[in-house]
């Protein structure tokens, strides 16, 4: 069975393209205002989508600022923003409300793809195991080597993340309690990759600074 979609877009044109690109890969329905999206959401006799692609302006508001007053009611972890409008501010706030990306129009349909893949994919890191006194991790019946303190600290917290992603400047300050300066988080990190890949783990740098764990493997 094919991912579900639900896609918050109000114009005709728009739908026809997302149609064209991912009938084919994705179960897809529409709505057209954040009402419609808020009945669909709170409609227990319908199927929840797997993801949420909302665009930001729809004729009835700002999904943003919709989202900042209905955060706790929607899977964020599970939502693509979209935008024609690539602003900083804008990029800034979708993430600290913890949706898992921001793509500017027009879509690259095979990164979307694949951002969707790896999103789903995520789902498994649930199961990952910290194991506190051999200081490694277990993915899938594999176990990595033998982790530093730091890079226990990092991995340790990522996986506490929503969509296990959180900024550079957020990671440092956990661990050091500092901003990151200099290359210190950066030799950690390339350390870490290299004892995750074996795992089919990696941590990605993505927008804005800000960093993320997925499995690579599937």
């Amino acid at each position: 069975m094919n991912p579900s979609l639900l896609i918050l877009e109000d114009e005709p044109l728009a739908q026809e393209i997302y149609k064209d690109a991912l009938s084919s890969d994705f179960s897809l329905r529409f709505v057209e205002t954040l009402k419609d999206l808020t009945d669909e959401m709170e409609d227990d006799s319908k199927d929840h989508p797997d993801i949420l692609v909302c665009d930001v302006f729809v004729e009835d508001g700002n999904f943003v600022n919709f989202l900042e007053t209905k955060k706790d009611q929607f899977p964020v972890e599970r939502t693509f923003v979209i935008s024609g409008v690539p602003e900083r501010d804008l990029i800034e706030r979708c993430l600290s409300l913890g949706v898992y990306d921001y793509l500017s129009k027009p879509i690259s349909w095979d990164l979307f793809r694949v951002k969707c893949s790896r999103m789903l994919d995520n789902n498994g890191l649930a199961t990952m195991q910290l194991l506190p006194v051999k200081m490694s991790v277990v993915h899938e019946g594999s176990e990595s080597d033998e982790l530093t303190a730091n890079e226990w600290k990092i991995l340790n917290h990522l996986l506490l993340q929503t969509g296990y992603r959180c900024s550079r400047d957020s990671l440092s300050m956990a661990i050091w309690n500092e901003p990151p300066k200099g290359k210190k988080l950066d030799f950690h990190m390339v350390n870490l990759r290299k004892k995750l890949q074996p795992l089919d783990l990696t941590i990605e740098a993505c927008e804005l600074g800000f960093v993320r764990l997925f499995s690579n493997g599937r």
